[in-house]
């Protein structure tokens, strides 16, 4: 359907060990697929029409997975509202949107050849 592919990830993952599964999203036939998807594979899932960046640092979660538009700015900014978390850190299609984070020579993320990479890095030590 175009969106949601990583919510069965961590939807199978919480089903199977607990926790807690926020999707944000400003488009919401996106929201719609999450929904739909939590539904029929029978996970729990919290949903937030909106901009992630008013949402991002209201709860503390074990993994973030930033995974909003192409814009690099968008997702740096986003990082820095939880880089001081003690959580795990992954930014989908990093050779696009983590062109910034690149710069931030105090972080190093691992990146992970998945279709245009996605970048962890672990901020829990």
């Amino acid at each position: 359907v175009g969106s949601g592919w990583s919510d069965l990830i961590f939807g199978e993952y919480i089903k199977e060990h607990g926790g807690a599964l926020l999707i944000s999203d400003i488009d919401l036939d996106h929201l719609a697929n999450s929904a739909f998807a939590a539904q029929l594979l029978q996970y729990p899932i919290n949903i937030a029409h909106g901009d992630a960046i008013h949402y991002i640092e209201k709860n503390d979660y074990d993994i973030y997975y930033l995974d909003g538009s192409n814009d690099p700015k968008e997702t740096l900014d986003q990082f820095n509202k939880i880089k001081h978390k003690k959580c795990i850190i992954a930014v989908d299609d990093f050779s696009i949107k983590g062109t910034l984070l690149t710069e931030l020579k105090e972080y190093q993320f691992r990146i992970e050849d998945v279709a245009n990479g996605v970048g962890i890095i672990d901020l829990r030590d």
